[in-house]
């Protein structure tokens, strides 16, 4: 809205809101980044059990109970609240404020986007607001743009853990799904805890996710313009 100078606002305003924008981001790329991990740990899972499964090295019981322990080990709050803790500290290292690069770009494409608005259509991008469904597809776009950098950066070696984990499973007698379980939760536990061999395969490369907030950003301000547009029909092709 600033961009279109519909209101005048002191730069020290802008300034502001402008790193509000990347500050807020940061922050949401801390739950996407455990998210996305997450999903890659479950999906590793499913097609590591079933390719043991086909080569008959892994019956179906003990797929169900291996999925099912990943499955616990997934919702159990101690071991989540732990992987998350170490994906916050770990994004410590990028910044709080707003990269001198970055913001030039992203203004420069910003004010590309609103000049490409027809100038009887500019008005109302200052007077219309977005509905709540808007706001989740817009964020949903957003999270798909900044999966990447989280990707690269915590679930390089997320594979061959769980391949180590399901050995491990597999020589492990389980007389029942409880006992499968506790096991299951132990072996997670060791390799995400704060002492697992997952921190190790961690890259220190803050651009990676310096890039992706760079593009959710970007992709956020494009999908605003177009749902404030068009408020009724909604976007992302919904």
């Amino acid at each position: 809205m600033l961009e279109l100078d519909i209101h005048e606002v002191p730069q020290t305003i802008r300034t502001l809101l402008w790193d509000a924008v990347w500050r807020e981001t940061r922050y949401a790329s801390i739950g996407v980044s455990f998210r996305h991990l997450m999903d890659v740990v479950r999906r590793a899972a499913v097609d590591l059990s079933l390719e043991r499964v086909n080569a008959q090295e892994l019956s179906e019981e003990g797929r169900e109970y291996w999925l099912l322990g990943v499955g616990k080990w997934m919702d159990n709050k101690v071991a989540s609240n732990n992987v998350r803790e170490q994906i916050q500290r770990h994004l410590d290292m990028v910044d709080l404020g707003l990269p001198d690069d970055v913001f030039k770009h992203l203004n420069q494409q910003l004010k590309l986007l609103v000049f490409r608005v027809d100038v009887e259509r500019v008005s109302a991008l200052g007077t219309r607001v977005l509905t709540q469904k808007q706001r989740d597809e817009v964020w949903g776009m957003m999270e798909k743009e900044i999966r990447p950098g989280p990707d690269q950066m915590f679930c390089q070696t997320v594979r061959k853990i769980l391949e180590e984990v399901l050995d491990s499973y597999s020589e492990i007698p389980s007389r029942n799904a409880k006992q499968a379980s506790m096991a299951i939760l132990k072996l997670l536990d060791e390799r995400f805890g704060w002492d697992g061999n997952w921190k190790e395969g961690i890259s220190d490369n803050p651009q990676l996710i310096v890039e992706s907030i760079h593009k959710g950003i970007r992709m956020g301000f494009k999908l605003v313009i177009e749902a404030l547009l068009e408020p009724e029909e909604g976007i992302c092709g919904s």
